[in-house]
């Protein structure tokens, strides 16, 4: 069964600029803006705000169907903005979480709780077993189960430009810088562990700059290669728009890019519990103390870790246990004098698309699943894409409601699972609504198989 990205992890100290990033961040999202407008063919520099001036051709042009695209609504109120989009992103994901019963991509989950698995009787007592006396199971929430635990980083180093270990070249010699190349020594030997951050943001998932265009480790070595427009500052984006006028960020000027990132090790933490018990202390706390120091409103808690019986179905069976170096988890007695009421559970779940199990892509993310977020993002998306009209024919396409004659004129026919299906009645809402329904189809023959 899956379980990437368990273990734990030895920070290797690195240098520490002195710079940091003071913007706010965007919603995180499975599907990464960058990847959004890769899909939709937007051109990459406009959405992150930028273009050329010292060119003659100017490269990445900003002319009269190349909008740039901003970081909120209010520096530009009649374009979509990039906290829009991403916004809008999230609430698709959810939706098709919801169909699937599993995430579009890979996500974390923080101390989800439940009811621990009760006997249908509820006046009865167990001990956490069957019938058949072994440990009780219960589903997670989310299928597709990848590692159970604690999402955990540790810092591998800090390349920065000073160092040379993050330098932006120019591929093609064109004058242009196009790419940037991160580079750090690891002991590690999958590349798929190790990510770059914003420099200073201590591994939060909404500054990881991805997807990376190539990632490798050599002689000790791991190499990132991104586009050198996913390292603009963004404390340029929150700069206000002058008056009848886009602020343009110029990328031919490296300073407006970033002098240092993070790398870090990602990892499920084989070490901190992946559940907690927790008892009602009415029923058992003051029985322990014998009433001595009893918090009333208080509860009793103890540590444990979840066994993975189906990763598919997401099936595992929570075991009261303790952590030491030399003899890992450890099964233990309750400590209440009954089973629990309830648990919190820590764990990592989703889609992970074949090119990425295999090795031949380092997005964990597939490309169809990409262009189904992407598409029923467009559908709901308030304000129209700016571009040209190729991108604008897709936008009007996917918003267009099939539940109406919106173009006038001859007649048209519609079905009760159309008007009725969960996602809604746009062209990209429909599109999205089918290939969900045709997975979880997929899901349900194999689990009867």
């Amino acid at each position: 069964m899956p379980n990437f990205g368990g273990g734990v992890g030895v920070p290797i100290p690195g240098v520490v600029p002195t710079t940091a990033i003071l913007a706010a961040p965007l919603p995180w999202t499975i599907l990464s803006l960058h990847q959004f407008a890769k899909v939709l063919g937007i051109n990459p520099a406009h959405f992150w705000q930028a273009t050329t001036s010292s060119f003659n051709p100017t490269i990445m042009p900003v002319d009269q169907c190349g909008s740039l695209y901003h970081q909120y609504a209010w520096q530009d109120s009649d374009k979509v903005s990039r906290y829009d989009i991403a916004q809008e992103i999230a609430r698709s994901e959810h939706d098709i979480e919801r169909a699937l019963g599993y995430w579009p991509g890979p996500a974390w989950t923080y101390a989800e709780k439940y009811e621990y698995p009760q006997h249908h009787r509820r006046d009865m007592y167990s001990i956490g077993v069957n019938s058949r006396y072994l440990s009780k199971q219960f589903s997670l929430r989310r299928g597709k189960l990848i590692a159970v635990g604690k999402r955990t980083v540790s810092l591998i180093g800090s390349p920065n430009t000073v160092l040379g270990n993050l330098a932006y070249t120019d591929e093609d010699a064109d004058g242009f810088v196009e790419t940037a190349v991160v580079s750090i020594a690891t002991t590690l030997t999958d590349i798929r562990d190790l990510h770059v951050y914003l420099y200073g943001k201590l591994g939060y998932p909404e500054w990881e700059i991805r997807p990376v265009r190539d990632a490798y480790i050599s002689a000790g070595f791991a190499y990132f290669i991104f586009d050198a427009y996913q390292f603009i500052n963004p404390d340029l984006y929150e700069q206000p728009t002058l008056a009848n006028e886009e602020r343009a960020i110029l990328i031919d000027d490296t300073t407006n890019y970033v002098s240092a990132v993070d790398v870090y090790y990602e990892y499920a933490n084989s070490i901190d519990e992946s559940v907690v018990f927790y008892w009602d202390n009415e029923a058992v706390g003051c029985v322990l103390c014998g009433g001595v120091g009893c918090s009333a409103c208080g509860y009793v808690t103890q540590d444990g870790c979840l066994r993975i019986q189906d990763s598919e179905e997401a099936i595992v069976t929570p075991v009261p246990a303790s952590y030491d170096a030399t003899n890992g988890w450890t099964e233990s007695e309750w400590n209440g004098v009954r089973e629990p009421d309830r648990m919190e559970v820590w764990y990592r779940s989703g889609l992970l698309s074949e090119d990425y199990l295999s090795g031949r892509a380092h997005n964990p993310l597939s490309i169809e699943m990409a262009r189904i977020i992407a598409h029923l993002t467009v559908a709901r998306l308030e304000r129209p894409l700016c571009g040209c009209s190729n991108l604008q024919n897709l936008s009007e396409h996917l918003r267009r409601n099939t539940t109406s004659n919106e173009g006038g004129g001859g007649m048209f026919f519609t079905t009760t699972q159309v008007v009725n299906n969960q996602f809604g009645t746009r062209v990209g809402e429909l599109e999205a609504w089918r290939y969900t329904t045709k997975l979880a189809e997929r899901r349900a023959s194999y689990a009867v198989l």
